[in-house]
């Protein structure tokens, strides 16, 4: 193709197509959908954040708002959340902080059961070398809680692939996925949105093609 980029880019963007600028993007792209159920197929037009450090929740919001993912304020649970978790006050993205980490089960049923909330993101050290009783304990609770959820949870890493430990579970589950890091995760939760979004209008009902008469000439019989 030639020309200017932008022409295609909108005429693609209005038939529903997805943009990718290179393989290792469309791979991104397509990991989430891949890995999840159907029925957690969802339009992720909200996510909530909820890591345990401050820089893991901030560098996830500023990604998130970069492939323009909705990230709700959630301010009506500012109140509880200073209350469960002294010294926190920003209810979305979440940084549960040590303090916070026993709450946890209680925590995801609360923000899961909000309706501006789509998909839950967690990002944690989860390399081979992170494998630790602890480590799997936790992964294991936040995906059984996805399920219960009936809403998708993405797992991300700080940075690259899982490790194979943590890998196992989460593929174990139609409702958890993950990507290699942060920024693809969301790229893959971007794209799911958008395709939630376009299936019923894709799917719509085929148009009928008119009949064709048959021609009145005199056909040749062989």
């Amino acid at each position: 193709l030639t020309g200017d980029a932008w022409v295609y880019d909108v005429a693609l963007g209005q038939l529903g197509i997805g943009m990718a600028r290179d393989p290792e993007e469309l791979i991104d792209r397509l990991a989430v959908i891949d890995q999840l159920g159907e029925e957690y197929r969802t339009g992720s037009d909200g996510l909530a954040i909820i890591t345990s450090t401050g820089g893991y929740a901030s560098m996830a919001m500023d990604l998130a708002l970069d492939e323009q993912i909705p990230v709700p304020a959630l301010e009506h649970l500012r109140g509880w959340i200073e209350h469960l978790i002294p010294g926190v006050h920003v209810p979305n993205p979440l940084d549960t902080t040590p303090m916070g980490m026993p709450h946890m089960e209680q925590i995801l049923e609360r923000y899961t059961a909000e309706p501006e909330v789509d998909a839950v993101l967690n990002i944690h050290p989860l390399t081979d070398e992170d494998e630790s009783q602890y480590s799997g304990v936790f992964l294991q609770a936040f995906v059984d809680a996805a399920e219960k959820s009936g809403k998708p949870f993405l797992v991300s890493n700080c940075g690259g692939a899982l490790g194979d430990w943590a890998r196992k579970i989460v593929d174990a589950s139609p409702a958890a996925a993950s990507g290699h890091g942060i920024r693809a995760t969301l790229r893959g939760l971007q794209t799911l949105g958008e395709f939630s979004r376009r299936r019923p209008w894709a799917a719509g009902s085929a148009l009928e093609a008119a009949p064709v008469c048959r021609p009145e000439q005199p056909t040749i019989t062989v």
